[in-house]
């Protein structure tokens, strides 16, 4: 059975398709006098099925309340675990960024460098599950086995780390449970934004990969994304829910694995990007959904309205 298709999805989606048209009407009568203006189109949209590691590039993805759907995958829906069943993300292990997930047919495959293609199935029905603690929090997940567990102990050369897999529904009428993510389920960025920091940066350019987009919008200058309150994508709705504050994960280069010797861009990013009285700059712009169901696509024309 898809994940799309489980009872607590269709719960979560129903509650949170009653929750978007209150949410919607209230925007309406807020915004009244606001009206909506053309901002750009869709340039690219990333699905990331496993935290931490490479997303796939789609042209298209389904909105759900945990975050974009291609095919039976929901955005970050799997994660690993080391021996004491905690969260493992590039902080950690920056090794983790050259393990590729592809879909095929009915499986997941994993793949990573000097490493056999792991198959894996896109959905776990069931199966021994773990209580795991994510981002400071107990979460319960379903674990993918001893075969998964041996490849990503074997890639990443420690003993004990497991792949982990589930979705969890603890809250979807605040969208405050986006599946594995860390804060919220959507983050859109513009590419006048990236290219902003590469100007001011004395370094090699960096990729949209090192901030783990969602979404990237080009046609509007750079760091409109923060002013937009609303925003409509194709025939999807979402709102602002904060700017994505940013950490060490974005010196990591998303093709090798390594940090950068000179702190780029975080260096660059605390200059520019850091507001008073905050301790870490922002890039990019989290949403929460307001249209589950519907499907956006690579081209897309986005509105936004400011406040």
């Amino acid at each position: 059975m898809s994940d799309l298709q489980k009872p607590g999805y269709i719960f979560a989606s129903m509650v949170a398709a009653s929750s978007a048209k209150l949410l919607m009407m209230v925007w309406a009568q807020k915004n009244a006098e606001k009206p909506l203006r053309e901002v750009g189109v869709v340039d690219s949209l990333y699905v990331h099925p496993m935290k931490s590691c490479k997303a796939m590039t789609v042209t298209e993805a389904t909105i759900t309340p945990l975050g974009l759907a291609f095919k039976d995958i929901v955005n970050r829906k799997f994660f690993l675990i080391n021996n004491k069943n905690e969260f493992v993300n590039l902080k950690a292990e920056a090794t983790m960024t050259l393990i590729v997930p592809t879909l095929e047919g009915d499986n997941m495959h994993l793949n990573a460098p000097e490493m056999e293609t792991l198959v894996i199935p896109q959905i776990f029905d069931s199966g021994p599950t773990v209580k795991c603690v994510l981002h400071g929090q107990s979460v319960e997940a379903i674990d993918c086995g001893d075969k998964a567990a041996a490849w990503c102990s074997k890639f990443l050369n420690k003993d004990g780390i497991r792949l982990v897999t589930g979705v969890a529904f603890k809250h979807p009428y605040l969208y405050k449970e986006p599946a594995y993510a860390s804060k919220f389920p959507y983050m859109l960025l513009s590419a006048a934004s990236l290219d902003d920091i590469n100007s001011k940066m004395s370094t090699q350019p960096i990729s949209m990969r090192n901030f783990r987009p969602n979404i990237v919008v080009k046609g509007p200058p750079a760091y409109d994304e923060d002013d937009w309150e609303e925003i409509v994508i194709g025939e999807a709705n979402f709102c602002k829910r904060a700017l994505c504050t940013r950490c060490v994960i974005t010196l990591i280069d998303p093709e090798t694995g390594i940090k950068d010797s000179q702190n780029e861009p975080m260096k660059t990013l605390k200059k520019h990007r850091l507001r008073a009285g905050e301790s870490k700059p922002c890039m990019g712009l989290y949403m929460g959904p307001l249209s589950p169901g519907k499907t956006i696509h690579v081209g897309d024309k986005v509105y936004a309205r400011k406040a």
